[in-house]
């Protein structure tokens, strides 16, 4: 598992928070992907101001995976 990548981001809402965890973990897959594998089970945690889990997106829900 990764570490934590950023903290104390402030977002409007869990919109927001969505996209900037898509983001986080489209980026994290990169840097897998150049390490030579890729664990899509891996996630981006998201917590609101009192450290409560709000979102919890794996690395497979930040893609999508085709084969044409």
């Amino acid at each position: 598992m990764h570490a934590d990548v950023e903290e104390g981001c402030v977002l409007p809402d869990l919109a927001a928070a969505r996209e900037h965890a898509l983001e986080g973990a489209r980026d994290l897959v990169c840097t897998d992907i150049k390490r030579g594998w890729l664990n899509l089970d891996h996630y981006v945690e998201v917590l609101d101001d009192r450290r409560q889990t709000v979102l919890t997106l794996t690395f497979r829900d930040a893609f999508e995976i085709r084969s044409d």
